[in-house]
């Protein structure tokens, strides 16, 4: 039996806490997380992390090759990262390895993630994991379903973004926020059903771009940072004053960035139909392979919800980054359609 009762690892010091608030959830870290704004101290913490440790039980266990876990899973996770996934305890914990040899453990009993990366990586490398894939992953543990998704406040409602790889998401949000219009969250998309409503839920104030996406929205794809050095993206940090929303929306439209095309009729805006409106949904969840059946029932009753009372709208942009303007335009002009 694996012994987990102490708060925190053998040997390791919370004295130089930090706290953090992202998709609703209060983070305890023992230090400062890269890309999220701190929080001022609270009592109680939704998840604790520790950073480039592990338990003693886990070093023990590499180190006499006893890890006889069953494999839940491999491959790439929701957002594209190859990494597999074991079960320890029957679930209780979560071992999730990338191909780099960044490694995160989860404890769902007491919802405690331990980390630790390449001796060649810095800390900004594991919280690109961290804030994306792996908080996604404890969102659905914790019962909340998310979409694949970025959303924008219009109006004090929320328009999200779906798609896949390299779809437009992120870059439809940031050329949105260049015309004013806040950014509500990238990536990871939080679903708070109420009883005849969706709640969105923000995530944190920057927008994650490829180096294209930069060219596209400024002229250059160095005009944005990098990520971290060992990684091609850039991000764009939003003003939380201006062009960021820490209030959770009212979700008022979902549009699915279809395959771009040439046609001179692009960029526009196309129904779906009721039947094809939940597949698109359930094929844009944050982080479904891990869940059990009830999980997945629970979470096909919210996008059942999301199905009945958002309309889901496809949009096709046009080939040419030269119509990214006019993409939004027809977006906002078919949602003040819908809305009126």
């Amino acid at each position: 039996m694996i012994n987990n009762k102490r708060p925190a690892p053998e040997g390791r010091s919370l004295g130089n806490r930090a706290w953090h608030t992202v998709y609703g959830l209060i983070l305890e870290a023992d230090r400062p997380i890269p890309g999220l704004p701190q929080h001022a101290p609270t009592p109680k913490a939704d998840i604790r992390i520790f950073f480039d440790t592990e338990p003693e039980w886990l070093t023990e266990a590499r180190t006499g090759h006893a890890q006889r876990w069953p494999s839940l899973t491999g491959g790439q996770d929701s957002a594209g990262s190859s990494r597999k996934v074991w079960s320890i305890e029957s679930g209780r914990f979560l071992r999730v390895l990338y191909r780099d040899g960044t490694e995160f453990l989860l404890c769902r009993q007491n919802w405690q993630i331990w980390t630790t990366w390449p001796s060649n990586f810095v800390i900004n490398d594991m919280a690109i994991y961290l804030i994306g894939p792996i908080l996604g992953l404890c969102l659905a543990l914790r019962g909340t379903t998310s979409l694949h998704a970025s959303a924008i406040r219009v109006d004090g409602k929320a328009i999200a973004f779906l798609g896949g790889a390299r779809a437009g998401k992120s870059t439809t949000a940031a050329a949105f926020s260049k015309r004013g219009f806040e950014v509500l969250s990238d990536d990871v998309l939080p679903l708070q059903p109420t009883a005849r409503s969706i709640m969105v839920i923000p995530g944190y104030p920057s927008l994650r771009l490829w180096p294209a996406s930069s060219t596209i929205l400024y002229g250059n794809s160095e005009t944005l940072p990098t990520l971290t050095p060992g990684w091609d993206k850039r991000y764009l940090e939003l003003d939380p004053a201006r062009n960021f929303s820490h209030r959770p929306a009212l979700l008022g439209a979902i549009y699915y960035l279809s395959t771009r095309v040439a046609s001179p009729h692009a960029p526009c805006i196309t129904a779906i139909s009721a039947a094809d409106n939940l597949l698109t949904l359930v094929a844009n969840t944050y982080s479904n392979l891990l869940l059990d059946l009830p999980m997945r029932a629970a979470e096909f009753r919210v996008l059942s919800q999301v199905s009945a009372h958002v309309p889901t709208r496809r949009a096709t942009p046009h080939t040419s980054p030269d119509k990214l303007d006019a993409l939004c335009d027809v977006i906002l002009e078919d949602y003040a359609l819908r809305a009126s």
